[in-house]
C-alpha cells in the first residue's frame, strides 16, 4: 500500500498526508482507530444472544470495510505497527463475542475458550472473505453460512441442546 495511491484515492496529495499524519504508520493507526470506533458503535447495538443481529452487524462492517481489512491483514508484515493494530482488533472482536454470547458460553474455562476460538473463526473477516469473495456467495447466503457456523460453535457438546 503506497501513500501515493492513498492520496490519489482521497483526491489529495502525498504531502498533505505527510503533513496531516506524519508517516504511513500513523496514517494506518488513525484509520484503524476510526474504523474500530465505527464498528464498535454498530456492534454495541446488538442485543445479547441475538445471532441474526450479530451477523447483520458483521455483514454491514465487512461489506463496507472487509476488503480493506483483508488487505491490511495480508500486508501486516510490511506495514509498521500493523501487527499491533491487528492484535488489538482481534482482542476487541473476541471480547465482543464473549460479551454478546456470554450467557450461551460454557462456564468451564477450557471449554469456554474452545467455543470462543470457534466463534472467532466463524465471524472473522477471513471467513467473510472466503464466503463472499473466494466462493462468490451472495450476501444472504454468506449471512446464513455465518449464522450456521455460530450456531454450530454454540451447540452443546453433548449434542442435546442448541442456543438461538
Amino acid at each position: 500500500i503506497r501513500l501515493a495511491d492513498i492520496a490519489r484515492d482521497a483526491a489529495t496529495t502525498t504531502q498533505t498526508l505527510h503533513t496531516h499524519f506524519g508517516d504511513k504508520a500513523s496514517l494506518f493507526e488513525q484509520v484503524a482507530r476510526r474504523l474500530g470506533e465505527e464498528l464498535g458503535r454498530d456492534r454495541a447495538t446488538v442485543p445479547e444472544g441475538d445471532v441474526p443481529a450479530m451477523v447483520a452487524a458483521l455483514m454491514r462492517g465487512y461489506e463496507r470495510f472487509g476488503d480493506a481489512n483483508w488487505r491490511l491483514v495480508s500486508t501486516a508484515e510490511r506495514v509498521p505497527n500493523a501487527a499491533d493494530l491487528l492484535q488489538g482488533a482481534r482482542r476487541e472482536h473476541r471480547a465482543w463475542l464473549a460479551t454478546t454470547l456470554g450467557r450461551h458460553l460454557p462456564a468451564e474455562p477450557h471449554r469456554r475458550a474452545v467455543v470462543l476460538d470457534a466463534l472467532y473463526a466463524a465471524t472473522d473477516v477471513g471467513t467473510w472473505k472466503l464466503l463472499r469473495r473466494d466462493l462468490g456467495l451472495s450476501k444472504p447466503r454468506t449471512a446464513a453460512a455465518m449464522q450456521a457456523l455460530i450456531r454450530g460453535a454454540l451447540r452443546d457438546p453433548t449434542g442435546t441442546e442448541e442456543v438461538p
